[in-house]
């Protein structure tokens, strides 16, 4: 389609007294609302400052209109394809309006001749040429198609038909003019994200066919988010074609409930889409938890491709779950590293140190450091150590033991030293002795000293300690006292009388604790 704009302001003056009117048919003066100081003036249009729209006329190649199947002079037209640019009316009117344009513009144009012809790129040519098969609907391969190939290796495809009326109709003017693109198809055909879906001839051909075209448009984002991706579809043919979608149910073979919630969504309206043209379908996948979702859309076209069978797209969306907790994890993974790391040395280290032997020590012999104390009370149990009673039992052990004592035998052996244990001086004075009276007075002495050793010696009190609990004591009762008088205060009770004794007159006894004290 041509398009031709001409300004009136660039037609001549010099064709007529009636071109000199040009232009000024809308001339209009300025209008004022109000007196000349305060009053609005207001402004003209364009048209009616004399400058009116520009002229557009609109017309068609006979290249265009033989594509469209509009006719044209030179070529007969069947009596069946006639339209409303061939009524009478039609006709008349445009022959009476004809000459009226002409008084804006001067200029014809020649819209018969008027085209754009553009030039096929030349494929790269091949040694060995590949032999096409034979497939409904498929791009090389379609049906019921004048396959053709050229010496630069450019393939052809076409209808038999328009092929044999190219052939023998020399006064087509598309004869003279070469194809704009090489994947031109006359006839419907449409490519939807890359695969193409041409006309068969029928619209039944392959009706019984599971699959015409198959294509697969793949998402992947995290859950809760969304992504875009956009099916492309590409009008390749010479006709108008209209779509719809129709969602198709995916196969269910373990019987899972499926979710009701939406992960697809585009504009599921039909349109037409015009020859050359192309159009790109944003579709949303926004998921709302991870996993793999699918959806399968049929698209339904007019006229029907591929001889009925069904153009599948798949829509597979696959969402990830969002690892919130990665730092956490490198965070531990990291400190059990190193942990690792430092158990694995100092096992290496052990296994270094384990592997250096030492003369041993000598160990300590069992009650080396034992003191006289401990030896006391280990060999006589519930009795309590004092110095200056074991030095009289032992005092006790040497006169009755020693040679020549009383009621003794003479013993030429030195005494050994006392183990101090009573029961065993208890036992050697009972067996050693022979006089009875002699035997008695050790026994007593030994009787005399184990009393004193079977009490525990009281430690002294502190005085400082004793004045310090005795302070406690009057505070906490003077405090005890304070209170009982503000209690009887809030409660508004009677004061009770309090009687004192008398310190001169009654018997004071300090305590025997205070007595000690002072005793230390």
């Amino acid at each position: 389609m041509g398009r031709a704009v001409s300004h009136p302001s660039a037609t001549t003056r010099s064709h007529g007294s009636r071109l000199d009117r040009v232009g000024s048919e809308f001339w209009n003066q300025p209008k004022m609302i109000g007196d000349e100081l305060t009053g609005i003036h207001m402004a003209l249009s364009k048209s009616e400052q004399g400058y009116p729209p520009p002229f557009e006329q609109v017309g068609k190649p006979l290249a265009t209109k033989s594509e469209t199947s509009i006719p044209y002079e030179d070529r007969v037209v069947p009596s069946t394809v006639k339209g409303w640019y061939q009524a009478p009316f039609f006709r008349e009117r445009m022959t009476q309006l004809h000459p009226l344009p002409w008084e804006y513009v001067a200029h014809e144009p020649d819209f018969d001749e008027l085209q754009v012809i553009g030039t096929k790129v030349a494929r790269p040519s091949s040694s060995k040429k590949q032999p096409l098969v034979q497939q409904p609907g498929v791009e090389g391969s379609i049906q019921g198609q004048v396959i053709s190939e050229e010496e630069d290796g450019t393939i052809t495809t076409m209808n038999p038909e328009i092929a044999q009326s190219l052939q023998h109709d020399p006064d087509d003017p598309l004869c003279a003019i070469p194809n704009s693109s090489d994947e031109l198809f006359f006839g419907p055909a449409l490519r939807v994200l890359g695969v193409k879906a041409t006309w068969t001839g029928d619209e039944t051909s392959f009706l019984s066919e599971p699959i015409g075209i198959l294509t697969r448009l793949v998402f992947e984002c995290a859950a809760s988010k969304r992504v875009v991706e956009f099916v492309e579809i590409v009008n390749d043919g010479t006709a108008a074609i209209q779509f719809s979608w129709e969602k198709q149910q995916n196969a269910n073979p373990f019987h899972m409930g499926a979710s009701k919630l939406h992960k697809f969504y585009f504009d599921t309206r039909g349109g037409m889409i015009l020859p050359g043209d192309s159009m790109k379908i944003p579709v949303v996948f926004k998921p709302a938890e991870p996993g793999i979702f699918m959806e399968r859309w049929r698209l339904n076209t007019r006229p029907v491709l591929c001889g009925g069978a069904p153009l599948t797209i798949f829509f597979k969306g696959v969402s990830l779950k969002e690892d919130t907790t990665k730092p956490e994890r490198e965070l531990i993974e990291k400190t059990i590293g190193h942990r690792e790391a430092q158990s694995i040395a100092s096992w290496i280290v052990d296994q270094i140190v384990n592997g250096i032997r030492e003369r041993e020590r000598p160990r300590t012999p069992i009650d080396a450091y034992i003191t006289e104390k401990e030896i006391f009370e280990r060999a006589n149990p519930g009795l309590f150590y004092r110095s200056d009673i074991v030095a009289q039992l032992d005092s006790l052990y040497k006169e009755a033991f020693a040679p020549g004592a009383e009621g003794q035998e003479q013993q030429e052996s030195p005494l050994p030293p006392w183990n101090l244990s009573i029961n065993g001086l208890k036992e050697l004075l009972e067996t050693r002795i022979h006089d009875d009276a002699v035997k008695e007075k050790r026994l007593q002495q030994l009787f005399d000293l184990q009393r004193q050793v079977a009490l525990s010696v009281p430690t002294p009190m502190d005085v400082d300690v004793y004045n310090y609990i005795h302070g406690l004591w009057c505070a906490l009762a003077d405090q005890m006292d304070d209170d009982a008088v503000q209690i009887r205060n809030d409660l508004k009770l009677p004061q009770k009388e309090s009687h004192f004794p008398d310190l001169d007159t009654c018997e004071y006894a300090p305590p025997a604790a205070s007595s000690h004290v002072n005793d230390l």
